[in-house]
């Protein structure tokens, strides 16, 4: 049995249109979390759980103009599966994890109506004793008449949080949709101890309702370290919908 409670307050979420901001949003979130699962074995997980999330946000349109602050909580029961034989998640040089997860809420239980489908696989292939080949692939979809404002699927970033899918040459968050599919391929080349010369490539399929949007690709390169302080990673990338940007990230993502 897992009982956990989480905190976020973040900023970096936005919406475009026609590839132009046109607002951003606030989003403050506290998730109380109660799992009951079976270690299958030291790899395998599997459960179900419920969830309690509160959610407050605040919108600012481009031109200034203030949305008032919408408040909601509602509840999700889940079932969760996870296989993960990953040495490490930032630099990995060996493994597979396998982890997916369905959600549902309705009125009854939650003052919701969604369900919520995703799944992410990831393989490490060991070349030699400094090359390191991984590729991998994410999705989200979800349906609903009544879905909350975090579980919509959205895409951009150089990790993965919440519902949005990591992709290098995007803004974090740069695209919403109910469906999102991420496919990636990453190289690690460990040229110092626990230093590493990184370069990534991915791909995604986006669809809202009826729309269908182009493939969207892009990458880059940069250096990582494991350090006492968790892990380094100074990134430049690319996509075919953003200009180039820089990323540093110090530590663990929670």
């Amino acid at each position: 049995f897992i009982a956990s409670a989480e905190y976020s307050n973040t900023e970096d979420f936005a919406y475009y249109f026609n590839d132009k901001k046109v607002s951003e949003y606030e989003v403050k979130l506290f998730i109380l979390d109660f799992m009951a699962g079976n270690f299958i074995s030291d790899r395998t997980m599997a459960g179900i759980g419920l969830k309690r999330e509160f959610l407050a946000s605040q919108s600012e349109i481009y031109n200034d103009t203030v949305i008032p602050k919408l408040n909601k909580n509602y509840g999700e029961i889940y079932v969760k599966y996870m296989y993960d034989s990953l040495d490490n998640i930032y630099f990995p040089k060996e493994g597979i994890r396998i982890n997916g997860e369905i959600g549902y809420g309705e009125k009854q239980i939650g003052n919701c109506d969604f369900t919520n489908y995703k799944l992410e696989l990831n393989k490490v292939f060991k070349l030699n004793k400094k090359l390191v080949f991984n590729v991998g692939g994410k999705g989200n979809i979800v349906y609903g008449e009544d879905i909350p404002e975090d579980k919509n699927p959205s895409m951009g970033g150089i990790y993965s949080r919440q519902n949005s899918l990591e992709f290098w040459g995007l803004e974090p968050s740069r695209y919403l949709a109910n469906k999102i599919g991420v496919a990636s391929a990453e190289c690690f080349y460990e040229f110092s101890p626990s230093r590493y010369l990184i370069i990534r490539y991915n791909e995604a399929f986006l669809e809202e309702g009826k729309r269908k949007y182009d493939i969207i690709y892009g990458g880059g390169i940069g250096v990582g370290a494991n350090t006492a302080v968790g892990p380094i990673k100074i990134l430049l990338s690319k996509s075919n919908h953003d200009e180039l940007s820089l990323y540093l990230n110090v530590g663990y993502n929670f």
